[in-house]
């Protein structure tokens, strides 16, 4: 399991003991949505590096052509599936994130219109530049943001906690020329650590997500990422989506 966080479990999938006091003065009281989504990415079993605590994530498209994250209670990932249709009884989202716990009113509905387009816009956004990406920049961009990035393998490491949670790091740099070209770290966690590209080679690394993690924002791998091998004239910009996916 990945020592990963968006936001601690405890508090995305429950009420702040403070707000619930709120309420119980007769502060405002939660809203409930009725959303209809499918589950776009496969399931993965996480760690809450801030309490230690176990829970699931998964990427969800709504009927509304909204892209969200699943927290799942670990007693309850039996009760859905990738590539199936739920309706779910929830509060409102919550930096971009709703959950299923014991008590989520929830159920398998018929299967709705949704253009693969948008699954791959969702999961394979348009490679950036390592520039735009290094530590600097990535204080601008919103937590959980799906990313996709070209340059050039500088570091590949060797594979961390591979009893525990495997892990290892890619450095890529934007161009081979020039004394202090841009850089940025990759974090591959899991089964994405068999991703182990040749030093020098000009890579895309698609489906990544920036991540809050131990109090720093660095860029992770999702269930959906690969890697591929690019030609120099191929533009940054350019994701072969459907290759991508396959």
């Amino acid at each position: 399991m990945g020592r990963e966080i968006y936001i601690p479990y405890l508090y995305i999938n429950k009420i702040h003991p403070s707000e619930m006091a709120k309420r119980r003065r007769g502060g405002p009281k939660l809203e409930f949505l009725k959303l209809k989504f499918c589950v776009i990415e496969e399931i993965e079993d996480r760690i809450d590096s801030r309490t230690n605590s176990p829970y699931s994530y998964t990427t969800v498209l709504t009927s509304g052509g909204r892209v969200y994250g699943l927290g799942i209670d670990p007693s309850q990932v039996e009760r859905i599936q990738k590539d199936k249709f739920y309706r779910i009884h929830t509060p409102s989202p919550i930096n971009g994130i709703f959950h299923l716990e014991e008590k989520t009113k929830m159920e398998e509905i018929k299967k709705f219109a949704i253009a693969p387009e948008k699954i791959q816009e969702a999961l394979y956004p348009p490679c950036m530049k390592v520039s735009d990406l290094t530590e600097e920049k990535l204080i601008t961009i919103a937590i959980r943001t799906r990313l996709s990035v070209q340059g050039y393998v500088q570091l590949v490491s060797k594979i961390y906690d591979e009893d525990r949670c495997p892990k290892r790091t890619l450095i890529l740099k934007e161009t081979m020329e020039g004394r202090r070209p841009a850089t940025m770290f990759v974090r591959l966690w899991r089964e994405k650590t068999e991703i182990n590209p040749k030093v020098g080679s000009l890579v895309q690394v698609l489906s990544l997500k920036l991540t809050d993690y131990k109090d720093s924002r660095e860029i992770h791998s999702t269930p959906s990422t690969v890697l591929r091998e690019v030609s120099e004239e191929q533009p940054p910009t350019q994701t072969d989506t459907q290759a991508a996916s396959q």
